[in-house]
């Protein structure tokens, strides 16, 4: 672990691709206490709603380039 300003900082892991309100990025990672990750499926038709969800909030985003890209826990319902 990296030392910043007299707090450890883990680096690494998974990082949430989608995006929140005015341009500004999800800060979950696979860190973050009570989150967690999901990689995006391989079924076509539930992928391509992925990727419509994450355009939704980040228009510059295309399909995931490799196969660590995933959503965190934050952004799905309970029941999911």
């Amino acid at each position: 672990m990296a030392e910043r300003i007299g707090k450890a900082v883990q680096r690494g892991g998974r990082y949430c691709v989608v995006g929140a309100p005015n341009n500004q990025s999800c800060i979950n990672t696979s860190y973050t206490p009570g989150i967690t990750m999901h990689q995006f499926p391989l079924d076509p038709k539930i992928r391509s709603q992925w990727v419509k969800f994450v355009q939704h909030h980040r228009v510059d985003f295309g399909e995931p380039i490799n196969k660590y890209a995933s959503l965190c826990s934050a952004h799905f319902e309970p029941s999911c």
